[in-house]
């Protein structure tokens, strides 16, 4: 997950974001914590992977303000060749204002591998 950016497209505020991802050996599953600033003010997200294929990662997103709870969505990203498409379901609270549809791999060059040191490339 550390290869990509993500892109915003449309009518989407201007945001900047802070985030990791790691795997929860308690719970047996990728997890990650993220702040955003923008136009919301400062919200905090967490998220945990529900499910798994060769090809997506769907996560139950949660996100606060100080003033509590702000929303829950479940995103379903599926990758390709270029970077990750991504789909979200509002399941409760404000609706987010950025729509996230596409997150772009960094450093890609035609004919190198993604990770030139691993085996396998």
């Amino acid at each position: 997950m550390t290869e990509f950016s993500f892109m915003s497209i449309g009518d989407s505020v201007m945001e900047r974001t802070a985030g990791f991802c790691f795997w929860d050996e308690k719970e047996n599953r990728a997890e990650f914590n993220e702040i955003s600033n923008g136009e919301e003010g400062c919200v905090s997200y967490t998220g945990y992977c529900l499910d798994v294929t060769a090809t997506t990662m769907t996560w139950l997103v949660t996100g606060w303000t100080e003033k509590g709870f702000l929303r829950q969505t479940k995103m379903k990203d599926t990758f390709t060749k270029t970077g990750i498409d991504r789909t979200v379901e509002h399941l409760k609270g404000e609706k987010s204002p950025k729509v996230i549809v596409e997150w772009k791999k960094l450093n890609v060059e035609k004919s190198k591998p993604d990770h030139p040191d691993q085996p396998g490339n």
